[in-house]
């Protein structure tokens, strides 16, 4: 009998101390979270799938500026524009954006800055980056909020983006 009344207070104790805790809410990433220089290990774009050394390129992302070299080769380094990381999103934007030049439309004169918009995840010390396959055209003031951009990280043959996995590297210009 001792025994049976014994598991019955087990279980009364258990319900009264309430739920199990929940786990604490992940980490809000930052921009340095994306900041670096990084390797490509695979690409998806058009339907294909690029992870071979000779396909892909490198990475360095900072504040300043985000530019690439091909790991094969000779490393010329392209700097692509300046980097913007919004970690304000869901999921988090990573923007390239060049240079702000006057073109003419029509009779007059006006401001263009292009644009590359992305969306970018952490998947453990990996970079999961997707991203326009094209650079758009704008007004500066249009690309605070710029709606054109993928909305999830998985990538059809007919899309107009492509996905890369990247991994941390040892430096500039690295190669393999």
């Amino acid at each position: 009998m001792r025994v049976g009344n014994c598991g019955v207070w087990l279980l009364l104790a258990g319900l009264a101390s309430g739920p199990p805790a929940q786990p604490a809410d992940p980490k809000k990433p930052t921009d340095e979270d994306f900041f670096g220089v990084w390797l490509e290990e695979r690409r998806e774009s058009g339907g294909k799938v690029y992870d071979q050394p000779i396909d892909l390129v490198g990475w360095q992302l900072t504040a300043k500026e985000g530019g690439c070299w091909g790991r094969r080769g000779e490393s010329v380094y392209s700097s692509l524009g300046r980097v913007r990381v919004r970690t304000d999103k869901d999921p988090v934007w990573l923007d390239l954006i060049g240079d702000t030049v006057r073109v003419k439309v029509g009779e007059r004169w006006v401001e263009s800055v292009s644009i590359r918009p992305g969306i970018v995840k952490r998947d453990g010390k990996k970079l999961v980056w997707t991203w326009s396959k094209q650079w758009y055209g704008a007004d500066p003031k249009d690309i605070e909020e710029w709606p054109t951009r993928p909305k999830s990280f998985e990538v059809k043959k007919d899309d107009p983006w492509e996905k890369m996995v990247l991994y941390p590297s040892e430096g500039l210009y690295t190669q393999d």
